[in-house]
């Protein structure tokens, strides 16, 4: 595969929100044309639930492509017929067709080509419509319809005002499976949409508020809901030069789970290793009972809202931390990691007494993915440890050695990050650095396949382990 980059051209400055104008869009480039006049645009958004990220290709010329859920930027092309080609890529260079078809760009038409089902046998589709760019004294915006969810092959959307409820709505168009609507124009204002079974006064998806505020055309994309919530639809709104932003069933429930990472310490004399939790609020409570150290409780489900978390020891019933807040979205899926600190202050304000140890103890609230990705897999590395500025996490192959490794990252105590990586064995490698040397403070080895998941790598204090440390891999 010829890998020539290509930069995408914002087709309108307009964007749905401050997160989407971050987007630097360039001019594109790509084919061959006798008329350069004569051009159109081509968008790519990936609907298949189980792919990684997905690269286009049009005539041996690479742009950018997207992950699950989300487009990538619209690019202006000479009109012709083009070789499409869609791929993923392993190891460093090695790119994996996945599908090859022509596309037909015409003038002043945007072909939107759209990666369905599962990647391993996949659907491209494809659709061409108006490039729309509504006068900003009409003060209107516009956007269409389009149905990627295979189990629900009828839907109505409705619309309604923020400030109004589904009794309220309008219904806007009837939806059907891979059917790209006709264009609706609506006054720049903030909305809400309503999803039904076709013919159904059943209300199946509520939105938040959405708000329209530039005059732009947006693509809505009706596809399953891979969270918690009860509802079976989320809608990915596609700006027109930008990206795309996931809007879950406002009504939707969360789920959280607990993990007990809290040590022996002399300054928690109360603590020997178990935990009872209590998480509290408007819409409920649940407790946790006798939470083991290195142990995961049961995943607890909940409605939308903010709760309260007072962690105790189990032993004794004595307290260990109170009111630490948790909020919790719609269609949200965390765990709190619960962890403590320890940090050397100046308690008394006097220069001249030794500091004294003060005990934090943390609770961090991480998502869990939702991902089903069969040919890479995200490792979020959550450090427990704060005993270094940090952490070194190297994933090794066999051809590679630390110092070559192409998959690494740093971990920071209390912040978690992300690393994607492929199907492969892996030698783990968690190095530390003190007085100018560095410390191998743990070693594990990993496999992942198509069956692996996304997971959690924990990094903790292990009086057991020789180095003080451990490292462990768990499913998310």
């Amino acid at each position: 595969m010829t890998q020539t980059l290509a930069t995408p051209r914002l087709a309108s400055s307009a964007t749905l929100v401050a997160a989407l104008l971050s987007s630097t869009l360039l001019s594109g480039c790509g084919g061959s044309s006798s008329d350069t006049d004569s051009t159109g645009y081509v968008k790519f958004y990936n609907a298949s639930s189980n792919a990684p990220y997905i690269y286009l290709e049009l005539n041996e010329t690479q742009y950018a492509g997207a992950q699950y859920a989300n487009s990538n930027g619209i690019y202006e092309l000479p009109s012709e017929n083009y070789e499409l080609t869609l791929s993923w890529k392993e190891g460093s260079n090695d790119y994996n067709d996945i599908a090859e078809q022509s596309l037909q760009i015409n003038d002043e038409k945007v072909s939107l080509v759209v990666l369905a089902g599962d990647v391993a046998n996949p659907e491209v589709l494809t659709y061409q419509y108006d490039d729309e760019d509504p006068e900003t004294e009409d003060a209107q915006f516009t956007f269409r319809w389009l149905n990627l969810h295979s189990d629900y092959q009828n839907v109505d959307v409705y619309l309604s005002k923020d400030d109004e409820t589904f009794n309220e709505a309008t219904l806007i168009t009837p939806s059907s499976y891979s059917n790209l609507s006709d264009s609706f124009y609506y006054d720049m204002q903030t909305y809400k949409f309503y999803l039904t079974v076709a013919g159904s006064s059943e209300l199946l998806y509520e939105s938040e508020d959405i708000p329209f505020i530039y005059t732009s055309q947006y693509i809505m994309v009706i596809r399953a809901n891979n969270g918690p919530g009860d509802s079976p639809f989320t809608i990915d709104l596609l700006s027109k030069g930008g990206y795309g932003v996931a809007y879950s069933d406002v009504n939707a429930g969360a789920e959280v789970k607990i993990y007990n990472g809290l040590a022996k310490n002399a300054l928690l004399p109360q603590f020997n290793n178990a935990i009872d939790v209590k998480l509290s609020g408007n819409n409920g409570d649940n407790t946790i009972d006798t939470l083991a150290k290195g142990e995961f409780s049961d995943t607890l489900d909940f409605s939308v809202g903010d709760y309260a978390i007072d962690i105790k020891a189990s032993e004794d019933n004595s307290t260990i931390a109170l009111n630490r807040f948790l909020s919790l979205p719609a269609n949200s899926d965390r765990t709190v990691f619960v962890f403590l600190t320890e940090a050397e202050e100046d308690i008394d304000g006097n220069e001249n007494t030794a500091d004294e140890t003060v005990l934090y103890i943390n609770t961090l609230p991480v998502d869990n993915s939702s991902r089903i990705s069969l040919y890479d897999h995200h490792i979020k590395t959550v450090n427990m440890v704060d005993d270094f500025t940090g952490l070194s996490v190297y994933f090794v192959r066999s051809n590679e050695t630390v110092d070559t490794a192409e998959y690494k990252l740093f971990a920071k105590s209390g912040k978690p990050d992300t690393i994607t990586i492929e199907n492969n064995s892996y030698d783990v490698s968690l190095i530390g650095s003190e007085n100018n040397s560095e410390l191998l403070l743990a070693f594990d080895q990993i496999s992942l396949n198509s069956e692996s998941g996304d997971l959690f790598l924990l990094i903790e204090e292990d009086t057991q382990a020789p180095s003080g440390y451990s490292m462990k891999f768990v499913s998310q």
